[in-house]
């Protein structure tokens, strides 16, 4: 999944990362996993029209304005047009609204029971089978390499590059 010769990012604090520039008739399909304060929001692009699908732009951020985050999302979509996705679980209201407020349409997925275990199981079977591709970075190689079922299936936190992939 992670390929050093795609590039190589820390994928820092604040750091948006973009492997790819967008193409005229490319497809994209976006990922957003929201925190504020113990947890990082997580902003996952990939480009769906090739085999395997590529991660084009990634982006971590924390303990910012809602309305700031939400934006960012806003401007991933406007620059890579296509499917956008976020996590609706909890907060997911307020974001909703401010998804509205902004004009960015998305789905809302709600992570929970048989939904929540479908989304990962295809995600983790996308990742073994090489059906996505990205570029290491740091934060999300780390994340994904120490990932524990308990985690995805179980009571545990997911992590938030996962999730966002994921969505």
């Amino acid at each position: 999944y992670f390929d050093p010769a795609l590039g190589e990012r820390d994928g820092g604090d604040g750091e948006y990362c973009e492997f790819e520039p967008p193409v005229p008739l490319g497809i994209y399909a976006t990922g957003a996993d929201w925190a504020k304060e113990q947890h990082w929001t997580v902003i996952k692009t990939y480009r769906a029209d090739v085999e395997p699908w590529r991660l084009v732009a990634f982006e971590r951020m924390h303990r910012l304005a809602w309305p700031y985050m939400v934006g960012r999302l806003g401007i991933r979509a406007k620059r890579f047009p296509g499917l956008v996705a976020h996590d609706a679980t909890g907060g997911g209201n307020v974001v909703a609204d401010l998804l509205r407020e902004q004009e960015i349409l998305a789905e809302h997925v709600v992570m929970v029971g048989r939904g929540r275990q479908d989304l990962f199981t295809e995600y983790v079977a996308a990742v073994e089978n090489r059906a996505l591709r990205a570029p290491r970075i740091a934060f999300a190689y780390k994340e994904h390499r120490y990932c524990a079922n308990k985690e995805l299936y179980g009571s545990g936190h997911p992590p938030d590059s996962v999730v966002a992939g994921a969505l």
